[in-house]
């Protein structure tokens, strides 16, 4: 009796449902049909991006192979014979101070302006993007605050035209408290009466990601940790993690073995591996045992 009640109720439920769906069967059908349609969009979508990523770092490592013999030589630096005059008629302090500059980066206090100093060029980056900007110096003036402080005011030539610039560098009174340098133009650069702050202390970003037998390709993990945080600190000073973008080329012909391969930067894993994370490309020289990085 039990058994049949229970089958009764069994058949009672099922048969509302078939009325309920036989009623609104229109409705149900396009409510499924829009439900595969969204499933498949996602799913799309989602390939997409990570299609996009991987196709976005292998172009790059392969334009940048192709171009590998070049790195090292800035053939866009063009100076004005000007420059090439002052240039050529530095004197030692000239250069002692030239080699000041380009010993460090420059930042300002935020971290997102970068200064670059090279011996005939500086390269400038705001917000990310970088721009090279040949210069010379034609006037120097040394002075001290009398006691721990080196003041200079030094006059540089760029595109024919004269800025003035005050640099500063305190020497480090103890351990504890280091000594700073600083470098303030009110036209030369394009963050306006904003000082530069030289950064004394490179540290290292961490790899995140990177193949065991891909890294192999790349010499020393360690040494390519180090190279990447120098590079970052002048080009990317806020970014403190690499994501390895899983994609490798080679180029080992007669001239040159070169290795190629491309990170995402972040400051954090979850940060790196958005869409709008930068990408750059790692040249890795096997036979020099040398790092180039391209953005």
């Amino acid at each position: 009796m039990f058994q049949e009640n229970n089958q009764y109720k069994k058949g009672t439920c099922y048969e509302k449902v078939r009325v309920i769906y036989q009623k609104n069967k229109k409705i149900a059908l396009i409510a499924i049909f829009l439900f595969i349609i969204f499933i498949g969009f996602s799913i799309t979508n989602a390939l997409k991006v990570a299609h996009n990523r991987a196709d976005n770092a292998t172009r790059a490592t392969q334009a940048e192979t192709e171009s590998a013999q070049h790195n090292g030589n800035d053939t866009d630096i063009v100076l004005t014979d000007k420059q090439q005059e002052l240039i050529k008629n530095y004197d030692t302090q000239t250069k002692e101070f030239i080699h000041i500059l380009s010993e460090k980066p420059w930042t300002t206090q935020d971290g997102k302006n970068v200064l670059t100093f090279h011996e005939n060029y500086y390269e400038e980056t705001i917000n990310n993007s970088t721009e090279k900007i040949p210069y010379a110096i034609s006037a120097m003036n040394t002075g001290t605050n009398g006691s721990d402080t080196d003041i200079r005011t030094v006059v540089f030539d760029v595109n024919n035209t004269s800025h003035i610039a005050t640099f500063t560098q305190t020497k480090a009174k103890n351990e504890q408290e280091k000594g700073n340098a600083t470098l303030l133009s009110t036209t030369l650069f394009k963050q306006l009466h904003t000082p530069y702050t030289r950064v004394e202390e490179l540290k290292a970003i961490t790899i995140e990601e990177l193949d065991t037998h891909a890294s192999s390709f790349l010499g020393d993990q360690e040494e390519l940790a180090k190279k990447l945080g120098e590079w970052t600190a002048t080009h990317y000073p806020t970014m403190t993690t690499a994501v390895w973008a899983k994609s490798i080329n080679l180029n080992f012909d007669t001239e040159n073995r070169t290795t190629s391969s491309a990170f995402f930067l972040g400051t954090s894993i979850e940060e790196a591996k958005t869409p709008q994370a930068a990408l750059i490309t790692v040249i890795y020289d096997k036979e020099a045992n040398t790092y180039t990085f391209k953005m």
